[in-house]
């Protein structure tokens, strides 16, 4: 699901404003919540911007999808 995001990150530029489409196609096309699409999108684009990445509202662990640990796969 997360190499969803980050297929989709590539692809797009979410610098003008499209979080929100792309956390909703993600959604559909893997599975993800929308919601973990979006905050995953924000932290990558705001890692490319050079923003700092601080938590401004109140995020719960369940917002977040899990990461599969291990080694990552060839692409």
């Amino acid at each position: 699901m997360v190499e969803a995001v980050w297929r989709k990150f590539e692809e797009h530029d979410v610098h003008d404003g499209n979080i929100r489409d792309l956390g909703n196609q993600i959604s559909s096309e893997s599975g993800m919540k929308a919601v973990s699409a979006m905050i995953y999108l924000a932290v990558l684009s705001n890692l490319i911007s050079g923003k700092q990445n601080g938590v401004k509202q109140g995020m719960k662990f369940i917002d977040f999808e899990p990461i599969p640990v291990g080694p990552l796969p060839a692409m």
